[in-house]
């Protein structure tokens, strides 16, 4: 798994996250939600290694991420960030073939066959987000949710099919329409339970994590003040104590906040 103990990232003056124990598991959806400013985006960095905590440290299998290569945790993780902006007009085959570097050096990718297996990743990716009729697109010409779900197939690409994969995804859903917004959740889903991939989101849709998620950790001023099963974790009573609004926001099956 990748383990988070008790990591503290100073910003701003105060730490976000702050004291943050938590783990990605191989297997499960784990989501992270909270208020705007909350440090979601910030634990997910620190998860990933892109953020180095100031105190605490971050594992993975056991082994401290700093003791991995960039390109040993690239082969490893894949991140989607809330911005990836892109303005040189590369096609989308050209994006998503940008998660397949970390797997470019040896002599194996300098073979036809290695380059042949690219090609059938990438083109399977972009099905698998409803994206392969948008290949020979120039990026910056496509809508926010087209790039949103190219993006993600890059990310797919990267980590394709490993069984000791993780996915982090900040904010996944955000440009989507309401049918490509459950076609991504189902299938990133589907890669945990599946395939044993273990999968990190920072969401705002509460339902949407009820309906998706195994666990999630509910972060306020930086601290998890809660952190379990969705079922356990996600109710109107921490809802409305997170988010600071009144409990009869929070009603029924439907979460409103």
């Amino acid at each position: 798994m990748i383990r988070a103990e008790a990591i503290s990232r100073r910003l701003g003056g105060r730490d976000i996250p702050d004291a943050v124990t938590t783990a990605v598991r191989p297997g499960q959806v784990t989501a992270i939600v909270g208020p705007n400013g909350a440090g979601k985006s910030t634990l997910l960095k620190c998860l990933t290694g892109a953020l180095r905590p100031d105190r605490g440290a971050v594992t993975l299998d056991g082994r401290p991420l700093d003791a991995f290569s960039l390109g040993a945790l690239a082969r490893r993780r894949a991140v989607l960030s809330q911005s990836t902006p892109v303005t040189f007009p590369f096609k989308v085959t050209e994006i998503v073939a940008m998660g397949r570097n970390p797997h470019a050096a040896g002599p194996a990718k300098r073979s036809g066959d290695a380059h042949a297996a690219d090609v059938a990743i990438i083109r399977r990716a972009l099905d698998d987000v409803d994206a392969w009729h948008l290949h020979d697109r120039v990026f910056p010409t496509l809508s926010g949710g087209e790039r949103q779900r190219v993006q993600l197939a890059r990310v797919l690409a990267q980590v394709w099919r490993q069984d000791d994969a993780y996915l982090f995804l900040d904010e996944p859903t955000s440009e989507l329409d309401l049918k490509h917004q459950h076609q991504v959740l189902a299938l990133v889903r589907t890669l945990a339970l599946d395939e044993g991939a273990g999968v990190c989101l920072v969401m705002h849709d509460l339902n949407l994590v009820r309906r998706y998620a195994d666990r999630a950790v509910l972060m306020q001023d930086g601290r998890a003040v809660a952190d379990g099963p969705v079922a356990e974790t996600v109710t109107p009573d921490n809802v409305a104590t997170v988010f600071e609004v009144s409990p009869d926001l929070v009603f029924g099956d439907r979460l409103t906040v």
